[in-house]
Order: C-alpha cells, then sequence, then structure tokens
C-alpha cells in the first residue's frame, strides 16, 4: 500500500479545465466523455452523425482527458486515503485533500457537478444516460472522503463543500 500510495504522491493534481475541447455547454467545468465505438461517418464531409464502429475506440476520445483523468484521479486518492489511514503520515491526507479540491472544490478547477456531456455521440446527441457510468469511480472518493476525516489536511469546509458537490 505504502508503495503505491507513494507513486500516488507523483499523480496530479489534474482537472477537468484540461480537456482540449470544449463541452456543448461552451464551459470547460463540464465534464465531457465521448461514447468510445462512435466515429465520423467517412461518407460524409462534417463526419455527422457518427456511426457505430463495436468494440473499435475511436482515438478522439482521449481528446477529452476528463474520462481518463477522473478514474485514475479516484484510484489515487482512494491509495492515498487508505495510506494516511493506516500509516497516520500526514504527506498521505495532504496530497489526497490536494487533489480532491482540485477536482471538486476549487472554483477555478473544478468539476461541475453533472454528467450532462458523459457518453456523447456527435451529431446524435452531446451526452446520453449511459454517461453515468463514468461515475462508478467516485465510490472510491467518498470512502477516501471518510478515511481522511478528521485529518488536519481535511477540513470541516472541505467535508461540506463534498457533501454539497454530491448533493448538486
Amino acid at each position: 500500500l505504502l508503495k503505491d500510495a507513494d507513486k500516488a504522491l507523483q499523480f496530479g493534481p489534474v482537472s477537468v479545465m484540461e480537456k482540449k475541447n470544449d463541452p456543448p455547454s461552451g464551459d470547460k467545468h463540464d465534464y465531457m466523455s465521448l461514447a468510445p465505438y462512435f466515429w465520423p461517418d467517412p461518407n460524409k464531409t462534417d463526419g455527422l452523425p457518427y456511426i457505430r464502429k463495436d468494440g473499435q475506440t475511436n482515438p478522439e476520445v482521449k481528446d477529452y482527458k476528463d474520462k481518463e483523468y477522473m478514474p485514475a484521479l479516484c484510484a489515487n486518492v482512494h491509495t492515498l486515503a487508505l495510506a494516511y489511514y493506516f500509516s497516520g503520515e500526514k504527506v498521505y491526507a495532504e496530497h489526497a485533500a490536494k487533489l480532491l479540491r482540485t477536482w471538486f472544490l476549487d472554483p477555478a478547477t473544478r468539476m461541475n457537478p453533472n454528467l450532462k456531456y458523459g457518453q456523447a455521440i456527435k451529431g446524435v446527441n452531446d451526452g446520453r444516460g449511459a454517461g453515468l457510468i463514468d461515475s462508478r469511480h467516485f465510490v472510491k472518493v467518498i470512502d477516501a472522503v471518510g478515511l481522511l476525516n478528521g485529518s488536519k489536511s481535511w477540513t470541516a469546509a472541505d467535508q461540506k463543500g463534498m457533501k454539497q458537490w454530491f448533493a448538486d
């Protein structure tokens, strides 16, 4: 665990603000991911609407770092929180708190609390219900926040902010 946590100390912080393209809202704070198996239609000059190529991942999905960053963030925060909980080493709690604040709480870098633009299919929709699957990693964040509770690195304001983010 501590070896993994030491590696996690090198991760991030990352933010939804780092994606190349804006979501349909124009607000980079909105999470955005593309449905991986949909590609530009080669028979159309603009490629729209995208067509399904089952099992073939469109490399364009990598232009939206949110789907790459979110699971990595959640896994690293969880590892750091576990390491803090079991070792008592504050460096792990400090970095976990920094990662959480950057992704969820800091007004300049935070993700808006929605998945409206998750699993979008260009030319078909701006996002779809299947985008909720991207949030499956949040269970690690919720566990991590519980493990960090009581750390000097994780304040009552942080705890309140996370509760509000998930409520929103």
